[in-house]
């Protein structure tokens, strides 16, 4: 049986197909299972002390469409919004979100450091420099079994002490898709 999975790191959320046949998932912390069970009609956010978790709870707070905690983990921007479910095709089954909560669980991440390159999906290279790695920010390369690595670095912000991730690159990637969307509809 064939289940949605959502991934989000091109801006907007990419549909992956996988198959699941679990109800809930326990969740791995240092390669030691977690014996709680989550129900997963609602949120369980992870701690947000390191940029990893952080990210982590960036794609939780998107799944379920948790406005306050998005807020909370991604650096102020006026238009965050639209990183929202409703901008997009929701996951509603039970299901579907064990598949989701299985692959986060499996999420690995790559800090890039000062000096690395990484070849975008456009073909270009991205030398990440002292701007991208500091002591106030991470350069993460996430990936998971069932997705592969992501062809995009996410960065994440030490603002005041906490860790937020910059969604701007998404926004825009998102704000320049529904603005495509709306003048292919007016062209009609």
């Amino acid at each position: 049986m064939f289940k949605y999975f959502y991934y989000l790191f091109t801006g907007s959320l990419i549909i992956l197909l996988t198959s699941c046949n679990t109800d809930t998932v326990n969740r791995k912390s240092n390669n030691k299972t977690n014996e709680t069970i989550y129900k997963y009609n609602t949120p369980v956010y992870y701690n947000q002390d390191t940029p990893e978790s952080v990210l982590k709870n960036y794609f939780i707070a998107i799944m379920y469409n948790d406005v306050e905690k998005l807020k909370e983990v991604i650096v102020p921007h006026p238009n965050y919004e639209i990183l929202l479910i409703k901008h997009t095709q929701p996951i509603d089954t039970m299901q579907e979100r064990a598949v989701f909560h299985k692959h986060l669980s499996e999420m690995t991440t790559r800090t890039l450091n000062l000096g690395d390159s990484l070849k975008l999906p456009n073909g270009k290279i991205l030398d990440i420099g002292s701007s991208h790695v500091n002591g106030n920010s991470q350069m993460l390369l996430p990936s998971t079994p069932a997705t592969g690595v992501s062809p995009l670095p996410i960065r994440i912000i030490n603002l005041n002490g906490q860790w937020k991730v910059d969604a701007a690159p998404f926004i825009a990637a998102r704000l320049t898709a529904q603005a495509s969307r709306q003048e292919l509809s007016e062209d009609k």
